[in-house]
């Protein structure tokens, strides 16, 4: 480095992953695009910090520095390019990164010992201003909260507080769009149930499987480990009553076994046509110990699925219309061999229910013919 340039650089797989952790925050459109895009860089002491906000949600991630300037200010980039960038970098051990920025100059320069880019500065104020949690925080190890959180997360509705959001009653986490219901069994000590927009923290937070620290003051706080550090506003319009929701509107259902592997992969060669619309509904026809899933787009073609149910259902058989992609959503975040499925008792309007026993359910709304 020259005298007019500054920078620092980094071990690979460090920096790596925290663009992709931090760009999964870092808003891509709307009213909080113009202040908060991007990702912030700041050297503090012997650490970078990454940061993102979308203006409710700020996220911090610190790592260690193997060399910098001192006097380098804080620049911002563009998450979406770099993340794809830098997710295909090498990361071998021992792969470093360096970063450089002639003074003033309005592109970064990011290189490796294989490869090397230039990306744009961002130059618009109003970044939100945050730093590490306050040290009188009080706070709960929540065992397997990122997964967790993943396993309701995309049931959230995408423009609705607060069905944006993920609710904390005290024994569930709980995510709901009116059209999905997604809960997962999660004991946690609270004052009072609260609520708050997770969905981008529960894909920032994808692979801890530990505990992560929560705190809640005037606003939700999360950490899965020391380098990390999330905090987000807490919503104040009430949450519906999911438990009261589901008991009305699954009441009667007629139970059969699943197996869940064999779903999802039949569900997999139905969404395969529908994929290009995400609204194209399937016909789910139960008859017996069959189910059949039949999906057609007229210009497309149409694709059609058997699977031979653990047990027979009861009653009168019947064909529901159904989003295949929640269906498999919720066979995900089931888990386990086989999955409780309960079918409505006629063709009306009552939703399907999708459970692993006692830790999961999901309930998913008819779609009208």
């Amino acid at each position: 480095m020259t005298s007019a340039v500054e920078g620092f650089a980094v071990n690979t797989p460090d920096i790596v992953d925290a663009v992709k952790r931090a760009s999964r925050v870092a808003p891509k459109s709307g009213s909080s695009f113009d202040t908060c895009q991007g990702l912030q860089f700041e050297i503090q002491g012997t650490s970078l910090v990454v940061k993102a906000s979308d203006g409710d949600t700020n996220y911090r991630q610190q790592i260690p520095l193997i060399k910098a300037s001192t006097t380098m200010l804080p620049f911002r980039l563009p998450s979406r390019v770099l993340a794809s960038y830098m997710g295909q970098l090498p990361t071998g051990e021992g792969s470093v990164c360096e970063v450089t920025r002639e003074l003033n100059a309005p592109r970064v320069a990011i290189a490796t010992e294989v490869s090397s880019g230039q990306f744009g500065v961002i130059v618009t104020d109003g970044f939100p201003q945050f730093t590490a949690f306050a040290e009188d925080l009080s706070f709960t190890d929540v065992e397997g909260l990122a997964d967790q959180l993943g396993r309701v997360s995309w049931a959230c509705s995408r423009d609705s507080v607060p069905l944006d959001g993920v609710h904390f009653d005290g024994e569930w986490l709980v995510a709901t769009n009116r059209s999905v219901i997604a809960r997962v069994r999660c004991p946690i000590e609270l004052e009072e149930p609260v609520t708050a927009p997770l969905a981008s923290v529960a894909s920032a937070l994808t692979g801890y499987k530990g505990p992560v620290r929560l705190a809640i003051s005037d606003r939700l706080h999360l950490s899965p480990d020391d380098d990390i550090e999330v905090s987000t506003t807490l919503y104040t319009q009430p949450y519906p009553d999911v438990q009261e929701a589901i008991e009305r509107l699954c009441e009667g259902g007629r139970p059969t076994q699943i197996n869940r592997d064999a779903l999802i992969a039949a569900l997999g060669r139905i969404i395969s046509l529908v994929s290009e619309d995400r609204y194209t509904p399937a016909d789910f026809t139960v008859d017996g110990h069959e189910l059949r899933i039949t999906a057609e787009i007229s210009s497309l073609g149409r694709v059609e699925e058997v699977i031979v149910m653990e047990d027979d259902l009861q009653g009168e058989p019947l064909t529901l219309r159904l989003n295949p992609k929640m269906i498999r959503h919720a066979l995900e975040s089931a888990g386990g061999v086989n999955v409780t499925v309960e079918w409505p008792e006629s063709e009306g309007f009552k939703p399907v229910r999708i459970s692993n026993g006692s830790t999961f359910e999901a309930v998913v709304m008819i779609i009208k013919r």
